[in-house]
């Protein structure tokens, strides 16, 4: 498959992807790594100028020029960049928490990330590594609420949205058959509510 960046640099649709966008293009397609296109809706423009790797799927938001030719090395070159990471496109937001920390655990050994069972809070995931391994966790999420400007029009008008940021709470590999989802071991990879 084919590697490319798109990048939205859509300014009608909100001004902060033509003013932060364009700049980003531009230093990516300097950069040559791989071949780059402008796009005209990525989706979340509030986390302008957003940015999708092909064929990774892997979306990231609020880079700075300098940071996306990091990025764009660190995906060259096999490696996570987590800073301004929004998630695999085809996961929910949810599971896109989940996903962002076990890429920091494993890197790109990690090839998917699948629920397996559980509700909105608190489920279990099956991660595919390149080696054909699987490990199951359980993962609890809580929700970071705040006000913010969902793009420049909004900042415009002084509008502000209450948005809900899931943050992972605690993430622990369990066995597949484990009834609880969560329980508490002694094998916590992250807990970040302590």
């Amino acid at each position: 498959p084919r590697e490319l960046f798109l990048v939205c640099t859509h300014g009608s649709r909100d001004s902060c992807c033509g003013l932060k966008g364009v700049p980003i293009y531009q230093n990516l397609v300097a950069q040559g790594s791989r071949a780059v296109l402008q796009a005209s809706h990525l989706g979340g423009h509030r986390f302008a100028p957003v940015i999708a790797a092909f064929p990774v799927w892997r979306f990231y938001g609020h880079l700075t020029p300098q940071e996306s030719l990091e990025m764009a090395e660190c995906l060259n070159t096999k490696k996570p960049y987590l800073k301004g990471y929004r998630g695999h496109g085809r996961l929910d937001k949810n599971l896109q928490a989940v996903e962002a920390k076990l890429w920091e655990r494993f890197g790109n050994d990690l090839v998917s990330v699948e629920e397996l069972s559980g509700c909105r809070d608190s489920f279990k995931v099956k991660a595919v590594l390149r080696n054909g391994a699987e490990t199951t966790f359980s993962a609890s999420l809580k929700y970071f609420v705040y006000n913010a400007y969902k793009s420049c029009k909004d900042f415009r008008k002084e509008k502000m949205s209450e948005l809900k940021l899931p943050l992972v709470e605690e993430l622990t590999e369990c066995p597949l058959d484990e009834p609880s989802l969560t329980s508490s071991q002694d094998n916590t990879i992250y807990n970040f509510s302590r």
